[in-house]
């Protein structure tokens, strides 16, 4: 029997514009309604390289009514925490993105008081062993957990945990109480093996696996041969072809959604002035939990 739906927070992603300064990332939230705001650690360094304080940033996000709700991501908690191969130039934004102690990450997220980490395997397919993966997502779950943060395992096609499957192998195996998943739409359907396979295990998941669910469409023109030239095809949710009311519905159903919010990216995306990019990423998020059953 479905459950009744829980009030689920609403969270922009804002990897189109993670080159702005943090001010400009609370204001897209703000003023497209949203909850709460994902930083990544770098974005607070920054901040703070610029002559910010976290005080600062808590204080604008209190004046516009968001919250800092994730810390994204965190890839040191492996021995392999960024690419090598394909693209060299990419690869340098990756580390440069992820170039962060774990532990000083962890640190100024509970500064923040942020609730919830987002876990990414950001190194190349084969060059860890699945043990070795296991055990740095234990130790990163501990971690976290002593700072009062849930974490959410983001798996990546092209990457080192490109599925679905894959994530919650890891997941489900190391067990810790609280950890779940970070379910983007885009690579959960352009990037799986088997979609009705990964539909199926997502209906059957148990009910205490927390999901935040990051929300993309597939716009025509991706040929889905490499991560960095598709995510120009990236689009609103409700604005291409991959079927996100059957990726959301499941988990919403189970009360099992902690989070909801856009992550798209692209020159047109980017090029949006901050109040219109704001609009319309409130505007499609609302309507994608609308589309699938949700009061929003």
């Amino acid at each position: 029997m479905a459950k009744a739906h829980m009030a689920v927070q609403t969270v922009f992603w804002p990897s189109c514009i993670m080159d702005r300064p943090v001010f400009d990332q609370l204001a897209v939230a703000a003023a497209g309604g949203f909850d709460a705001l994902a930083i990544a650690p770098m974005a607070i360094k920054n901040a703070l390289a610029s002559g910010l304080s976290l005080r600062d940033l808590r204080e604008r996000a209190q004046e516009l009514g968001v919250i800092f709700s994730h810390l994204d991501g965190i890839s040191g908690w492996l021995p392999a925490w960024h690419p090598i191969e394909g693209d060299p130039i990419f690869n340098d934004y990756i580390r440069q993105r992820f170039n962060i102690d774990t532990q000083e990450a962890l640190d100024l997220g509970a500064e923040l008081d942020i609730e919830a980490i987002v876990a990414v395997g950001a190194f190349d397919r084969g060059m860890l062993d699945r043990e070795t993966v296991l055990r740095g997502f234990a130790d990163i779950c501990a971690a976290a957990q002593t700072r009062g943060m849930r974490t959410a395992l983001e798996f990546i096609p092209f990457w080192g945990i490109p599925e679905f499957v894959d994530a919650w192998d890891i997941v489900s195996t190391v067990g810790h109480a609280g950890s779940g998943l970070v379910l983007d739409t885009w690579h959960m359907q352009r990037g799986s093996t088997d979609f009705d396979r990964d539909l199926a295990c997502l209906v059957a998941m148990p009910d205490d696996c927390p999901f935040d669910i990051q929300l993309a469409d597939a716009l025509p023109g991706t040929a889905w041969k490499e991560l960095l030239p598709d995510t120009n095809y990236r689009g609103f949710p409700g604005d291409g072809s991959l079927d996100i009311a059957r990726m959301v519905s499941p988990v919403m159903d189970r009360g099992a959604l902690r989070s909801i919010g856009p992550e798209v990216f692209g020159e047109a995306v980017s090029a949006l002035p901050l109040e219109a990019l704001g609009r319309r990423s409130g505007e499609t998020t609302r309507r994608a939990l609308a589309d699938a059953g949700a009061n929003a």
